[in-house]
């Protein structure tokens, strides 16, 4: 087989020889995708959801399924709308810096009148976390965002010091800074605007796919 330019163009040529031999009378339950590694899935099961074809994943999770990936997706959509308490909940203590659920309901009920002085420090530093992230939004490509938030937050070394499988996952938050590489073009924010909605649809579509498979 000749070599394709890129990751993008394998798995369209998968997809597309799997068309092709469904046309011949194959059936969907014919075909298994082998990859190297997870991170690999991405673009797969993207192609694989954009021609409408339902999958699974045997022996893991669907890329924007992983915790690593949810969380870092939380952590823009947070930037994006400081509204969203759901990705709140989700980034406050990811990596851990001291905020449980108690601080967390407080925090968010009361502000910081109510905090203890020890309480307050915890929650200014997430703040500062948070705004010099949200001021990042506006002026980085998301690619260059993507990785400024990996390195602010401190998320390898979180992956490092608390997963058995921190290489495969430290893979897949890179796999999420080639994913954000294709919105480097547009004006800021909206690159990373763009990504998310990007994200969303596929995790949408994905959601669809099981219910009805």
């Amino acid at each position: 087989l000749a070599l394709l330019p890129s990751e993008r163009a394998e798995a369209e040529f998968i997809v597309t020889e799997i068309e092709t031999l469904l046309g011949l009378g194959k059936m969907p339950r014919d075909f298994v995708v082998l990859y190297r590694t997870n991170a690999q899935s991405r673009v797969i099961e993207e192609a694989l959801l954009a021609h409408g074809f339902p999958y699974t994943i045997i022996g893991g999770v669907k890329f924007y399924a992983r915790k690593e990936v949810k969380d870092l997706v939380a952590y823009l959509r947070f930037l994006a709308n400081p509204r969203d308490m759901i990705s709140l909940k989700r980034i406050i203590n990811v990596p851990p810096r001291g905020i449980g659920a108690a601080l967390f309901l407080k925090y968010t009920r009361g502000g910081t009148s109510q905090l203890s002085e020890k309480e307050r420090a915890i929650i200014s530093e997430f703040e500062k976390i948070i705004n010099t992230l949200k001021d990042a939004l506006g002026t980085m490509k998301p690619s260059d965002l993507v990785t400024f938030l990996i390195k602010k937050t401190k998320y390898e070394e979180y992956l490092k010091d608390s997963s058995d499988e921190a290489e495969m996952r430290i893979e897949n938050i890179r796999e999420l800074k080639s994913l954000a590489k294709k919105f480097d073009e547009f004006p800021q924010p909206d690159g990373a605007l763009a990504m998310l909605e990007e994200v969303a649809l596929i995790s949408d579509q994905d959601e669809i796919k099981n219910l009805v498979a």
